[in-house]
């Protein structure tokens, strides 16, 4: 029984996710490129989007118990579907559909959350299994959907969306709730067997804000993607979606390759600092170039992909390096936090600042403050770690 229901439950994470990317390409190309909105309204457009997945991820990780998921994914799927339907009429005004956006993303947190606390209390090897399916669709469920942005018009998207959560209302309905609220306990993976960073706990404050810079830092730049791309003359949505694809083959390959060789400090200020001269390098040769050549935008994206993730697993591996679990688990909640609030932040304020200098310029300015975020932030923990 057991066995079959996280089968199933992994095919509703399957097929949400891809109605989540899908929906993520087609609005960036039919509202953000097609529509021509301001960049303050991308930006606005984006929190929708991150903003809202961060904050009900954070919200229904404490709301949802594991034995009341199947109301929770009901739900959602129900007031998705009626979302998707307004989506499909003309009428709506920017603001209708920008929080129509704000509440497909906001049931499918609530999806992926109570795809979390049903395997949390049903199947360790379902959370793994879950883990890697997030992962792989992080760059594969972008580019499907730029493939589908290309073959069908928005309106088709979303009727494909509608039958895509039938589909997850069909499967649901073969899926037994748990009988528990107790999770299975996780043993989770060290890579590193020391204790430096108990007795050296100012390193790991310091590390989450300089995480936290970052975030909203890589938020700005996601939330005006169809401005930068408004500098080339697309034919079609494919290539934003390949684009935001490439972004998560680094996310892919190093979460699932390389994830526990990333236990050095220094790595952290290595990918922050690197993707601060990627972002200098690309604002200003495209200026000097006046041109913007996809094949940069590509490049952006890729080795940012790469650079995020080196910071993201090296902050993982030190966090889980904790001997006292309640402690590791502290700073976990704290990060989950910060990123409630960069993602909104950034995405807010991206458009109030391209609509200023420019969206080159402010590549430029991110660069600048990476780099000296990075080497500020090493100065300190260099001066942290020889007190003790």
């Amino acid at each position: 029984m057991s066995e079959n229901s996280v089968k199933k439950v992994l095919l509703i994470q399957i097929l949400s996710s891809i109605s989540i990317w899908m929906t993520l390409v087609s609005c960036i190309w039919e509202i953000g490129y097609c529509g021509k909105i301001s960049p303050v309204s991308l930006g606005i457009m984006s929190f929708c989007f991150s903003g809202s997945m961060a904050l009900f991820n954070g919200v229904m990780s404490m709301a949802i118990k594991p034995i009341h998921v199947k109301k929770y994914w009901l739900a959602a799927i129900i007031i998705d579907v009626i979302t998707f339907i307004f989506l499909i009429h003309d009428e709506l005004s920017r603001s209708e559909e920008f929080i129509c956006i704000f509440i497909v993303s906001a049931c499918f947190s609530v999806i992926g959350t109570a795809v979390d606390k049903y395997l949390e209390v049903i199947s360790l090897e379902g959370i793994d299994t879950s883990e890697k399916i997030f992962k792989l669709l992080r760059f594969s469920g972008p580019i499907l959907g730029g493939i589908l942005v290309y073959w069908f018009h928005f309106k088709m998207l979303m009727m494909i969306n509608i039958c895509l959560y039938v589909l997850i209302a069909i499967v649901l309905i073969f899926v037994k709730a748990p009988i528990k609220n107790e999770a299975l306990e996780k043993v989770e993976t060290k890579y590193i067997d020391n204790r430096f960073y108990d007795a050296h706990e100012m390193i790991v404050k310091v590390l989450i804000v300089m995480t936290f810079v970052v975030t909203v830092c890589i938020q700005m730049v996601d939330a005006q993607l169809a401005t930068l791309f408004r500098m080339v003359d697309l034919k079609s949505g494919a290539i934003i979606g390949i684009c935001i694809g490439i972004s998560g083959t680094g996310v892919f390959l190093i979460s699932l390759l390389f994830e526990k060789y990333l236990v050095k400090e220094y790595l952290f200020y290595v990918g922050m600092i690197s993707m601060g001269f990627l972002l200098c390098l690309a604002g200003g040769l495209f200026s000097l170039l006046n041109m913007t050549p996809i094949i940069g935008i590509m490049t952006i994206f890729l080795f940012g992909g790469i650079f995020w993730q080196i910071i993201m697993s090296t902050l993982e591996n030190i966090i889980k390096s904790f001997t006292d679990k309640n402690k590791m688990m502290k700073y976990f909640s704290v990060v989950g936090s910060m990123i409630i609030v960069s993602y909104s932040f950034g995405a807010i304020v991206s458009g109030f600042i391209v609509r200023q200098i420019g969206i080159l310029n402010m590549y430029i300015g991110i660069g600048i403050v990476l780099v000296m975020f990075g080497i500020i932030g090493r100065v300190i923990n260099i001066k942290s770690a020889n007190r003790k």
